[in-house]
């Protein structure tokens, strides 16, 4: 096992990855297809924001992001990035899941 300590990737605090550019295409994919479709880009919601990444994504479009998190290691990671990456002051965490039931699932950590 990891230290549990935060470790950092290429500036981002996560687990498994090395670069944001990893990510950038699949992303850039589908806003390409999404936001033609869009009205307002006043605010985004980001469920399952994880680590930040989306959130930091869409922080570059949508005036303010709510995002949706509650892996309590995965919101240490998704403050860390949202300070470093200067999304934090446009986004506001819940440290809740979303869905049709209101119950207590576990939680499953990762090392990051």
């Amino acid at each position: 096992m990891i230290d549990p300590e935060i470790r950092n990737y290429d500036g981002w605090y996560a687990w498994g990855i090395n670069e944001v550019r990893r990510w950038r295409h699949i992303f850039e994919d589908v806003v390409n297809r999404a936001y033609p479709r869009v009205n307002d880009f006043g605010t985004a919601v980001d469920v399952g924001a994880n680590i930040g990444i989306t959130s930091y994504f869409l922080a570059m479009k949508f005036g303010y992001i709510y995002a949706f998190e509650p892996d309590p290691k995965n919101i240490e990671c998704y403050n860390r990035n949202a300070k470093l990456h200067s999304f934090s002051a446009q986004s506001h965490l819940f440290p809740y899941a979303c869905g049709e039931i209101n119950e207590h699932i576990g939680s499953r950590y990762i090392d990051c």
